[in-house]
């Protein structure tokens, strides 16, 4: 498997070639850009944790993906917040159809940038959204996506996050099938489901439906968002992922998904850089 980070990791207004000097300094491969809603074409890290705008140009999003790539760093993939507010399970057509619209501009900015998956929520079941209707909804919505996804050959995946949907492996693993295409996928976050599972097992049922990896630790006697803890040091069995992991096959980028420290920014990629060392020995 390949080191890859999340953006979110480095301080806001980190000059973009800085900010990639220092991911590769610390042994990483890859870097997952996150995208935001506002331009900026400043050259640096707009927003509070590092982010770029999903609506830069493609000429300005190749001058990034030269920057990266003149450092030894690759752009893997591109994730967003905005889809908590613009959501393919809502019931208005219209708040759908901004979702799809989101998407798909993240795909061509994507492929811009020279990454090769997206990382999309695919919606949320809340006190105005069944659950039955959310799926539908969504299930529609990642179709019209799928579309976008094939064109550009960039890997539409559906991450499983906090938002009382896709609560089990063997949901997911049916409702990308459903969504259907050979550029439809997982975007499977290890730490997410050690709230109520083992992601372990979310491994062996999703296998190679998997295309992209977010690493987190979590410590189960906490048990709400406080729980989120620093790799290696929660409940989640590093070796048993790992050997899933191997079982399907899976060779592709693990990025750690966390905050940056302001007052030494190494700090996070140097830590994770390490931990994934240890989570890679053991295979």
């Amino acid at each position: 498997m390949k080191k890859s980070i999340n953006a979110w990791a480095l301080p806001g207004g980190t000059e973009l070639g800085r900010a990639f000097e220092m991911v590769a300094e610390c042994g990483f491969e890859g870097i997952e850009i996150n995208f935001v809603d506002e331009p900026d074409r400043r050259g640096v890290m707009p927003g509070a944790i590092g982010e770029l705008s999903v609506w830069l140009d493609e000429k300005y999003l190749l001058k990034v993906r030269e920057m990266a790539e003149a450092r030894g760093l690759r752009i893997t993939s591109a994730s967003t917040g905005m889809f908590w507010a613009s959501q393919m399970s809502n019931p208005d057509p219209a708040h759908r159809a901004h979702a799809v619209a989101l998407a798909e501009q993240m795909i061509r900015c994507c492929a811009a940038v020279g990454g090769d998956t997206v990382l999309i929520v695919p919606g949320c079941v809340d006190d105005s959204t069944s659950y039955a209707e959310a799926y539908d909804n969504a299930l529609q919505s990642m179709r019209k996506v799928r579309r976008t996804a094939e064109e550009y050959k960039i890997n539409a995946c559906v991450e499983n996050v906090w938002n009382k949907f896709l609560l089990s492996p063997l949901e997911m693993r049916d409702f990308v099938d459903k969504v259907g295409g050979e550029y439809v996928g997982a975007y499977f976050d290890i730490g997410n489901v050690v709230v109520n599972s083992y992601p372990e097992y979310w491994i062996d049922i999703l296998g190679g439906r998997i295309r992209k990896l977010h690493a987190k630790d979590f410590k189960r006697s906490v048990g709400n968002g406080n729980g989120f803890c620093n790799l290696l040091e929660g409940d989640v069995r590093w070796d048993r992922v790992m050997a899933s992991l191997e079982n399907i096959g899976y060779d592709g980028y693990i990025a750690p998904e966390y905050g940056a420290n302001e007052t030494d920014p190494y700090e996070p990629l140097r830590y994770n850089s390490a931990a994934l060392d240890k989570i890679f020995g053991m295979k």
